[in-house]
């Protein structure tokens, strides 16, 4: 009886574990989605041909761009 929980628990410990590398994973995935997003933003902004009509428009668009 004693080995077969022994055996239970090491497959548990290994489902665990392999669990917890799983969800790393998809973090790492989620958090590069974002910068992926975060970074077409910005190129679409430095691709943009406007650059304001007058000093605070232009003042505006240099804000949004830092």
């Amino acid at each position: 009886m004693q080995d077969k929980l022994s055996v239970l628990e090491e497959a548990a410990a290994l489902r665990k574990a392999g669990l917890i590398d799983n969800s790393a994973f998809l973090q790492f995935i989620w958090k590069t989605d974002v910068v992926e997003s975060w970074i077409a933003d910005k190129e679409a902004q430095v691709r943009s041909d406007e650059y304001g009509r007058d000093l605070s428009s232009g003042q505006t668009l240099l804000t949004k761009q830092v």
